[in-house]
Order: C-alpha cells, then structure tokens, then sequence
C-alpha cells in the first residue's frame, strides 16, 4: 500500500521516492530532468508539494535541489530572449524571402524542418523499456534543441520556471500558473506586439521617417502564432496527465487529486484553450487565406509579404495545408495525455503511447500521400522531404510498438543476444530514416549550388537532358525519367490552369502558354546572369532602395543615399575602366524579352531549356500562362510573317465544362452585349429599389398629412400654420409624384432597352439558325447535283466503252489487248477475254 512521505528542507534523494519533490520552499527539489514529464514510462514525474510513495522496486535517486531565486530568474530570462530570439529569426527569414521565385525555399524547408523537431520528439517520448538506441539519451537530445529553438524552457535550467513559481507563489499550484500563462500566451503577445508596435509606429512618425505598414504586425503575430503553438499545447495539457500514487494524482502537482473539483475546473479550461486556440486559430487563418484566395490575390506583393510564409510551396489549390498541420501539432501533443489513456504498469503505458502516436502519423501520412500538396519545384523536393519526415516518424513509432511486444517473445526472454541483434537492427533503420530526412534537408537548400560547382568544375551541365525551342514547337532531348515525369506533370498543371481560367483549352492559347514559359525561362537566366555580372551595383541599388523606405527621404535617409550613389558612381567608373560591353548587352537583352513578340521569340530559336527551368517558370506566371495567344511564322523572314499572320485562323477550342451563359448562349452572343444585358439588369433593380423608396415617403406623408388635417380640425388657433403646412405636404406630394412617375418612365425605358436587346440577341440567333438551315439545304442541293452529274459520267463512259467494243469487232480486234482475231473467233487467244459477240 502507497503511503505518503512527510517533507521537509532536508530531504535527500536517497529519502524521496521516485518523481518526488520536497516542500515548495526556495531549496526544495525538483525533478531532475524535464524528461520526467515527457516520460512516465521511464518513472520520472516532475513533482511540486508533498512527496508520495511509488511501487515497490522503483528507483529513487530522481531529484535534485532547486537553484536560488537569482538563477530562476535568469532561466526564466534565458528562456524569454530565446522566445524573442527565434521569433525574430524568422521574421528576418520572411522579410528577406521572396515567395515570387521558386528559388526562395529557405523558409519552406525551415517550417518544415521545425515541423519535424516537434513529431520526433513526441514519437521519441513515449517511453517504454524497449531498449533502443544503446541507451542513449535520445529524448534529452531532442528536448535541448527544442528549448533552444523556444519550443521549451531553458534548456540549461530546466526547472527554473517550475522552481519559481514554487518560491513566488507557493499558494497557488504549479499547474495553476502554468495553466494560465497557457490561456493568456496569445492575447498577452497580441496586446504588447500591438503596443509595440503603436509606438514604433509613433516615433517614427515623429521623426519624419515615415509610417508603418500594418502588415509587419500582423506577419509578427502569425509567425509566433506558427512558432509557439506547440508550447502553449504543452502549458494547457499539464491537467490531462494523471498518475496512481496513492490514489489517482496530477503529474504537475501531485497535491492535486485527479476529477476533483478543483482538477474538473482547471481541465475544462485547457479544453476551453486547446478549442480556441489550437483549433480555433488554425480556423481563423484557413478563413483568412480561403477569402484571399477566393479574391484572386493571393499572388500578389502585399499577401505575400503579409502571409506567404504560411501557404508559400503549396499548390494552389492547397494553401490551407500550413493550418492542417497546425493542428497536427496539437493531435501529437494531445494523444499521450488524453484522460483514461495511462495505466500504472509502464509497459502498458509505453505500448499505448507507442500505438496512439503511430495511428496520428498513419492518418497524416495517408494524408500527405494522398494530397501531395507542395508544388513540384525541384523535382518534387519539398513533398519527398515531408514524405521522408512522416515515413521516419511512422516508423519509428512501429518499430518502439514492436520491440515492445516482442519483449515478452520466449527467444528474446531466454537468449539476450537475440534482443541486442533486434535493437541494433530496429535502431540502425530508425537512425537512417532520420539521417535521409536531414540528407534531403540538406540536399534540397545546397542542390543548385553544389550542381553550379560540379558544372564549373567538370565543363558541362549536371543534367544532360533538355528541351530546345524550334518554331514548331519543343524538341526534347535526352530525358530521364524524373525530367518525364516533371514535364508530363507540368503539362498536366497546364491543362488544369486553361481549365479553370476560360473554361476551354484554346490551341492558340495551348502554343502561347508553351511559347511564354520559354520567353520567362530565357528572362530568367539572363536576370541571373545580368546579377552575376553587376552583384555590387546590384547590392548598392538594393541597399538604396531599402535606406529610401526605411528612413522615407528625411535628412538622414538623404544622406545614405547620397553616400550611396557616390558608391555607385565610383563602382560604375571602375567598371567603365574594365569595360562593360557585355553587361549593355544582357541588359538590353533583358529589355527585349520582356515584351511577348514574333522578335523576342525568335532570338530563342534553338535554345535548350531545362524541365527544371521551364517548371520554375511555370511557377512564376501561375494563371498568366493562359493569357497568352501562339505567334506564327517563327524563324521566317519579315515579309513571309506578315503573309502568315494575314490568314486569320479560327480559334478553335475544347470546351471542358458549361461556361456562365451555356455553350449554345456564349457562342451566339458576344461578351460585350453580355456584359451590357447584365448591368442593364442591374439598373433596373436599382430604379426599382428607389421606386419602392419613393412609394414608401409618399405613403408616410399621406399618413402624416392625413394626421395634420385631423388635428387641424380640433385646433382652430394653429390653423393658419397648419394649412400652410398642409400646402408644404401637398406641394412635396405633388414633386414625389412626380419623380416617381419619372422614374418609372426610366425604368419603363430601360426595361423596353433591355427587351429590345434581348430581341436583337433572338433575332441575331434566329437569323444564325435561318443560315444554318439554309447552309445544310444548299449543302443537300450540292449534293444531290453532284449525284447526278456522277450518274450521267457513268453513262458515257458505258456507253463509250459499248462503242469501243463494236467498232474492234468489226475490225477483228480483241478490245482488250487490241490483238488480231480470226473472223469466227469468240475469245482471244492472247488475254483470253470475250469477244463482244459473246459479251
């Protein structure tokens, strides 16, 4: 039976049971390791208050002293410039990405990669005696980077915030404190950000530098939204985490009796937090993101600036996946701690876990497989490094689930070697797993470079593969498989692209869209050719640009760009001295390819493209690309193009699906006459709205001047001012009349306007139907001439051939290969054909 241990200052490790602490005072103990609250399958509980026994044959030696307030507050400290320290990263990270160029993938890969540090530790705090990775500290490792990175407290002073709240607010309950600073996290970053954010905007007001986009404070806010959403899980599921001591007991605080009132209470509003925020804020930014995309901005500068750290590497029509994996965050937080999912026996307990957080990662890894939702820049590099994190996760959770179960196996129990040969295999596959998810990390933020480097070194191109520009259309050379691939898939995203802009997939608009993306390629290399040519004068630009908007033109911001351009100027006299020739010329270049020509096409002609390069450029235009008409006559001379281009073709057409006004509808009546039935419409819903409007003041002042006339008759003294008044009312009611029966001859007029335009509409397809027919009877008539003129050949030709044949038989002549026959002959004795006395 479990008995409980009196505390006092004095106690040792050796005199307090497993996961205990002693009495809240400023030297009490602690938890030696904050994995005792990740990992209760290894007996280690962080413990606040009285001390409690645990099962016989359970260690002890878990606790240590806690440091002086001093070093408390510093850990705390610590752990507060951590918070503003990553944060802060990763608005510099946002402000120097440019999600316009597929090239820009830092970010991407880094929420990714935060993404990652989160599952694996969950997966690797389930806890169980497994006996992975050749007792290891894996956890430990894991925790020290996710404190570093802010997901945690201090990692050099763990306990310090716990050991704090002890010695401050001894009265209140560790998980009282930390339960609030959950609920509060968010509204207190929004409240201070804001100040902040005022008040910067304020002195920079009064220095005359300028205002402040709002912009900046709400990408603040969202990016501590994404970053710390996993530490405010963690603060609000402290009261899901129950353990049997004596009784059923808060891990936090064993003080606190598990489903008491007090515990019921601080777990209903954990529940209350976790729906507002960890599903509530991923909602808000889904609807967010839904409207801006639903408004077709979701490409431009603003929004990509403001929000395009959350949904920059998806698909388009996968920008909400950003808040798909918020919650995910939650799910692996939360499915450990669920109430009623522990059981004392640490077996149990580590399968549990093990099987709870293996279900999360099979139901997002189907997800992610059968979404795929990131955009295929490098060769589908983003979504193998999502597939790779899910697949190691996965199996690392079956793996631990495994070894768990097999413990028991007779081989195992009776021949250790068996389990060391298990472990070592199950460790070294889980190991790689994560190796090739950080290989690909790697590999995807250095693969340009170290591809650059390989070509400078070797003299040609990593890949072998092209595709080169002719003027009847693309040449592919030498492609691998995964080019294939990239090109068929591209092609597949611009067939869905022409789809859903127009509706139809033109062939003109087919060519155009293949024509752009070269032209965008071709831009593209020599914008980076232009930046390897002038990197310096570049930079000085940027950096003026960059001084004019920080500083808005003022006497400081005046003086920087006056520097700035003495840098530029004396940059441009040395480059003058070494000669710029070559830079003219790609600049000039570059000025001729921004414009879609038979001339900027033409100076394509046999170039050779990459898939990677065109599928960058795809990225780029996005719906741009159907908004492009083919131009003929490439590589022709002047004269042999304007006799092209003269020949108008029909632009013919795919229909994909019913357009706005129906097929039959869309091709007889023009878009204009459309758009003009359409606002037509619309007037005449607004005069009939103001018409109404009118009927209702006139019904009011009828209403009103039959009160007055009542009233009048009851008071004689105010009868001179009444009558007036009454006149005023009549006069009014007169003029009301009046614009009513005006506005109801214009809406007359513009309802007889728009039957006039309807009829002409009817009639241009009755006339159109009037030459169908018309055309099929002249068709039928053409027809049926032609038959009988092909009847009538036929009967001279027999009876041409009839003649032919008497007058060789007159002459003794086979009429079929013209040999001489005796006078009694009746076949030929040479082709062995009838006479025509037989015939």
């Amino acid at each position: 039976m479990a008995r409980v241990i009196s505390t006092s200052p004095s106690c040792s490790p050796r005199a307090a049971p497993q996961g205990c602490s002693a009495a809240p005072t400023g030297r009490g103990w602690r938890a030696r390791s904050r994995a005792a609250s990740r990992s209760p399958a290894q007996g280690r509980w962080p413990c606040t208050g009285p001390c409690f026994a645990k099962p016989i044959g359970q260690p002890l030696k878990l606790c240590e002293r806690c440091p002086s307030m001093l070093w408390c507050i510093l850990g705390v400290c610590v752990q507060l410039l951590v918070i503003l320290g990553m944060s802060s990263f990763l608005m510099v990270v946002n402000a120097l990405s440019d999600y316009s160029k597929p090239k820009n993938i830092f970010s991407i890969i880094l929420k990714q990669f935060l993404n990652y540090l989160q599952m694996a530790g969950a997966v690797l705090s389930t806890g169980g005696a497994h006996g992975l990775y050749g007792g290891l500290s894996i956890v430990s490792g894991f925790e020290v980077v996710q404190d570093y990175l802010g997901f945690g407290s201090a990692g050099w002073m763990p306990v310090a915030g716990s050991c704090l709240i002890e010695q401050l607010l001894p009265g209140f309950g560790v998980h009282t404190v930390v339960t609030l600073v959950g609920l509060a996290w968010f509204p207190a970053t929004a409240i201070t950000s804001t100040l902040g954010f005022v008040l910067v905007r304020l002195v920079r007001r009064l220095m005359g530098w300028g205002g402040l986009d709002l912009r900046h404070l709400q990408t603040w806010l969202m990016v501590n939204f994404f970053l710390y959403l996993p530490r405010v899980n963690r603060l609000l599921i402290v009261n899901f985490g129950c353990q049997t001591f004596d009784t059923s007991r808060l891990t936090m605080d064993p003080r606190v009796s598990c489903w008491s009132q007090e515990h019921v209470v601080w777990q209903m509003l954990s529940w209350g937090g976790l729906f507002v925020f960890s599903v509530g804020g991923p909602l808000l930014l889904y609807m967010v993101l839904r409207r801006l995309y639903k408004s077709e901005v979701l490409g431009s500068y603003r929004v990509l600036k403001t929000y395009g750290f959350l949904f920059a590497g998806f698909e388009p029509s996968f920008y909400y996946f950003e808040c798909i994996y918020m919650f995910r965050k939650l799910c692996f937080e939360l499915v450990m701690t669920l109430p009623g999912m522990t059981s004392e026996d640490q077996a149990i307990l580590g399968r549990i876990n093990n099987s709870s957080v293996a279900f999360v990662a099979s139901v997002f890894f189907g997800l992610h497989m059968a979404c795929q939702p990131y955009d295929n820049r490098d060769y589908f590099i983003l979504d193998r490094i999502e597939t790779a994190s899910l697949r190691a996760i996965l199996i690392t959770a079956f793996l631990q689930l495994w070894c768990l179960d097999t413990n028991d196996a007779d081989g195992i129990l009776h021949v250790p070697v068996l389990r060391e040969v298990r472990n070592l295999f199950c460790t070294a596959a889980i190991v790689l797993l994560h190796l090739y998810f950080l290989w690909l990390v790697f590999y995807a933020l250095a693969r340009r470079r170290l591809q650059g480097w390989v070509a400078t070194c070797t003299g040609r191109d990593f890949s072998q593969g092209s595709v080169v520009f002719v003027p009847d259309g693309l040449l592919l050379k030498n492609l691998n498989a995964r080019e294939e691939n990239l090109l068929e898939t591209m092609f597949a995203q611009m067939v869905e692209v022409h789809a859903g802009s127009k509706r139809k997939i033109a062939f003109d608009s087919w060519a155009g869209g293949l024509q752009m993306l070269c032209l965008e390629s071709q831009r593209s290399k020599v914008e980076a050719e232009i930046k390897s040519l002038d990197s310096v004068g570049l930079t000085l630009r940027s950096w003026r640009e960059r001084a004019a908007k920080l500083f808005n033109h003022n006497r400081l911001g005046n003086l920087c760009e006056r520097f700035i351009d003495r840098l530029e100027d004396a940059y441009g006299l040395l480059g003058h001295q070494n000669g710029n020739s070559l830079l003219q010329t790609r600049q000039k270049d570059l000025e001729d390819l921004k414009l879609f020509c038979a001339e900027s096409l033409n100076k394509l002609l046999n170039h050779e493209f990459r898939v990677e390069e065109l599928q960058d450029s795809m990225l780029c235009l996005g719906r741009e690309i159907a908004d492009y008409k083919r131009i003929s006559g490439l590589g022709a001379s002047d004269g042999e193009r304007e006799g092209s281009e003269s020949d108008e073709k029909p632009d013919l057409a795919f229909y994909v699906g019913e357009m706005e006004l129906g097929d039959s509808a869309a091709v007889l009546v023009e878009r204009s006459n459309a758009e003009e039935v359409k606002h037509l419409r619309e007037e005449v819903q607004d005069r009939l709205v103001e018409c109404h409007e009118l009927r209702r003041q006139l019904a009011t002042i009828r209403r009103d001047l039959t009160v007055n006339r009542n009233r009048s008759r009851t008071s004689l003294i105010a009868q001179g001012s009444i009558m007036s008044q009454m006149e005023d009312y009549e006069r009014e009611e007169e003029d009301l009349e009046t614009k009513l029966q005006e506005q109801a001859k214009e809406a007359q007029r513009l309802r007889e306007e728009l039957e006039a335009k309807l009829a002409a509409a009817e009639g241009t397809a009755a006339e159109l139907e009037q030459k169908l027919e018309e055309s099929k009877e002249e068709a039928a008539e053409a027809r049926e001439t032609a038959e009988t003129k092909a009847e009538a050949k036929d009967f001279e030709i027999h009876s041409l051939q009839a003649e032919l044949r008497k007058l060789l038989a007159a002459s003794q002549v086979c009429w079929s290969c013209t040999t001489k026959l005796p006078a009694a002959a009746k076949f030929c004795f040479k082709c062995g054909q009838a006479t025509t006395e037989v015939l």
